[in-house]
């Protein structure tokens, strides 16, 4: 291609690799959810908080927070002293009993500065975030980011007071009738469906 033309020209570099998953999240997605052309998608890796906002059918915006899965666990072991698997039991606890959770405040503090900014980078690129999220990563996470997006903090920094806001957190399963599942002729489907948001 032109690309490795240019790369091979200019650098000694023997192999390249370009990083697409932010076009395989809006293509897979894009296809998936075919009734809806207006949508966030925030995904959640181990590093980052990738965002991704479409309107009338095409990307307009995408950019990342260093606010991942790792950086709510760090943030949470190093106030409460817990180990990492500790630490997920006790967010997953959170979510199913949010205030009566012992570490209630401690997990409110790491979802205000999450909050704080999300807000920040979409307002300094002058984003209006639609009404419907659909969020993804790790199932041991998602549970919480659901949480965040659903809470009267972020709503009350993102939307009017009277939008109707959906949160839908997505699945493997949501995506079994988008892939041809003839395991020895069509692996790469699935793999790429899996890497972009499992």
């Amino acid at each position: 291609s032109a690309n490795q033309k240019i790369i091979k020209k200019n650098t000694t570099v023997k192999k390249d690799h370009y990083a697409t998953q932010p076009l395989v999240s809006f293509l897979v997605l894009r296809n998936a959810l075919h009734t809806h052309h207006s949508y966030a998608h925030v995904h959640f890796t181990a590093k980052n908080t990738e965002c991704s906002i479409v309107r009338q059918g095409g990307v307009t915006f995408i950019a990342q927070l260093p606010h991942g899965k790792d950086w709510i666990l760090e943030q949470y072991q190093k106030k409460t002293k817990t180990e990492r698997e500790v630490a997920l039991s006790n967010l997953k606890q959170f979510v199913e009993k949010p205030d009566s959770h012992e570490h209630k405040e401690i997990i409110k503090t790491i979802e205000k500065k999450w909050t704080k900014d999300l807000y920040s980078l979409l307002q300094n690129s002058s984003i209006r975030i639609p009404n419907n999220i659909y969020i993804s990563g790790s199932p041991e996470i998602l549970p919480l980011c659901a949480y965040f997006f659903k809470n009267k903090l972020l709503h009350e920094q993102l939307f009017s007071p009277d939008a109707r806001v959906t949160v839908t957190p997505l699945n493997a399963s949501q995506f079994t009738n988008h892939v041809i599942w003839d395991m020895e002729k069509n692996l790469l489907p699935f793999d790429v469906i899996l890497h972009a948001y499992f």
